[in-house]
């Protein structure tokens, strides 16, 4: 288990922590709303209805449900913004980086630049640091993809 409070499933987490709603971590790294029982259960009655309308509006504006959206071929590229200079002396504010195969997360990106040495292992320890992808404050479990921008950020202490 990731966290406390959070149940996993093959394509979300979710925090059961309240009796009111529940808040989703999609495996696309969208993580933003809390979703009420009742809207739950709206959604779940009339999913035909809503997928129906989904659909229509889609075709009416002339796009797609975005099956093609990963046109690159090849290792996902990122940038990674370096927010660290009091923790670790960069050359560099930012560099591109060419993900391995095995670095599809934030955390497993984590642990790629721990392996730079001891001064790395420091700075991007889980407590002395937060991150933001595509300028949106992340999870460890977030997904990567070709193209994102990943700032590294010192915690506050």
């Amino acid at each position: 288990m990731l966290y406390d409070n959070l149940s996993i499933h093959d394509d979300y987490l979710f925090s059961g922590s309240t009796t009111y709603a529940l808040r989703l971590f999609f495996d696309d790294g969208y993580d933003q709303g809390i979703y009420s029982w009742e809207t739950l259960y709206d959604l779940g009655k009339n999913y035909e209805k809503y997928w129906a309308l989904y659909l229509f509006a889609l075709e009416e504006h002339q796009l797609t449900r975005g099956e093609d959206k990963n046109t690159h071929k090849g290792p996902a590229i990122i940038k990674v913004l370096y927010f660290m200079d009091k923790l670790i002396k960069f050359t560099n504010e930012e560099e591109e980086l060419e993900l391995p195969d095995n670095v599809n997360t934030v955390q497993q990106l984590l642990e790629l630049l721990r392996k730079r040495g001891n001064r790395w292992e420091r700075a991007f320890s889980d407590d002395a640091v937060q991150f933001t992808v595509n300028k949106e404050f992340a999870e460890l479990f977030t997904v990567l993809e070709h193209g994102d921008e990943i700032a590294l950020i010192p915690k506050a202490k």
